[in-house]
C-alpha cells in the first residue's frame, strides 16, 4: 500500500481529480497501482502541460473520463496522434488541445481509426 497505492492516490489528488472518481479510475485503469509516479504518471501529465499547455485540472478531467490515458505511450502514442491532429488533419494546436479534452480517448485510436472518422466528418 505504501510503495504502490498511496504514491498514485497521492498523485491523483494533487492533479485535481476529486477523491470520489479515484476508485471508478483505479478499477478502469489497475496497472496504475503499479506505475511509479515519478517514471510514468508525472512524465506524462508533463508533456499535456508543456506541449498542449492542458491545464491541470483539464487534465484531471481527460483522466476522469479516460483512466488509461496515462497508461500510453507518450513517444510511441501521444505524440503521434497530436503530430496526426495538427499536421495531416490540419487543426491548430489550439484545437488539437480541445480535441483532447473532450475526447481523450481518441489518442488511444488507431490512425487509421482517426482517418477515418475524420472522412466520414468531412462528407
Amino acid at each position: 500500500v505504501e510503495t504502490s497505492l498511496r504514491p498514485t492516490v497521492t498523485f491523483l489528488r494533487k492533479m485535481g481529480v476529486p477523491r470520489e472518481e479515484i476508485g471508478p479510475i483505479l478499477g478502469k485503469c489497475p496497472m496504475l497501482l503499479t506505475s511509479s509516479v515519478s517514471d510514468n504518471l508525472a512524465p506524462k501529465v508533463l508533456f499535456f502541460w508543456t506541449s498542449l499547455r492542458i491545464p491541470r485540472l483539464a487534465v484531471a478531467g481527460m483522466m476522469s473520463k479516460y483512466p488509461s490515458l496515462l497508461a500510453l505511450n507518450v513517444a510511441n502514442t501521444i505524440r503521434p496522434k497530436i503530430a496526426l491532429l495538427t499536421d495531416t488533419l490540419n487543426l491548430t494546436i489550439a484545437e488539437a488541445r480541445e480535441t483532447v479534452i473532450r475526447n481523450p480517448a481518441l489518442l488511444a485510436r488507431s490512425t487509421e481509426k482517426l482517418l477515418e472518422a475524420h472522412s466520414t466528418l468531412q462528407k
